[in-house]
């Protein structure tokens, strides 16, 4: 949970810098529910009074609320875990990985995917690894196969703010991907949003000092 926090916060603060990809995560209801997540669960997201119809920050609070849901039916919360086993052989571009269960073959869903790919891989402090291992215990597990595809399930398990920006602007654009989300398994839980709320009052009491920091 205090991974999920950290990265909302670093969200936030690309929100505030005008930055496309978090533009996407936060951009209001779209109403394609074939692609985006927001609009396929908008019917809960409105009991819950959960705001998706503007865009900014309180769609990017909502965002990462369901996301912290498919995040725990994904991997019990594991940013470690590696490709399902019980589904089979899978090719490396297809193994999905990481907190999300993300594959590398969902990179071109979007230009937005390969520029967050790229801006991490050029600054690995930014994975903040430390915080989302704590307390956390990882099997080993293989990577499959070779190449982009093998290089990408490493990245999504060691670096799992990459992974969490990744996977948020992928429920906005290519929602299908997560089967937690298809079903409306994810879980939406308005203790969740608070807390995200009480991150978003910390950094926008001070971005200048937490968004040099994260």
């Amino acid at each position: 949970m205090s991974g999920m926090a950290v990265t909302f916060a670093k969200s936030v603060c690309r929100l505030r810098s005008a930055d496309t990809g978090a533009t996407v995560m936060a951009k209001k209801n779209t109403a394609n529910s074939e692609k985006d997540a927001v609009a396929w669960f908008e019917s809960r997201f409105d009991a819950l009074n959960l705001q998706i119809d503007v865009s900014g920050t309180e769609t990017l609070r909502s965002l990462y609320t369901l996301g912290i849901g498919l995040g725990m039916r994904e991997s019990s919360g594991k940013y470690c875990e590696g490709y399902d086993v019980s589904a089979g052989q899978t090719s490396a571009s297809e193994a999905e990985a990481g907190l999300f269960q993300t594959s590398y073959n969902s990179m071109g869903a979007s230009t937005e995917l390969r520029k967050l790919y790229n801006d991490y891989l050029a600054n690995t402090s930014k994975c903040h690894l430390s915080v989302f291992s704590k307390n956390v215990s990882c099997k080993s597990q293989p990577i499959i196969g070779t190449g982009p595809g093998a290089d990408f399930q490493r990245f999504e398990k060691s670096c799992p703010a990459f992974a969490a920006e990744y996977a948020m602007i992928m429920l906005r654009v290519l929602r299908k991907h997560y089967g937690p989300i298809n079903r409306k398994e994810a879980e939406i839980t308005t203790a969740c949003n608070q807390m995200l709320d009480s991150v978003q009052d910390y950094v926008e009491a001070k971005p200048s000092v937490v968004c040099s920091e994260i």
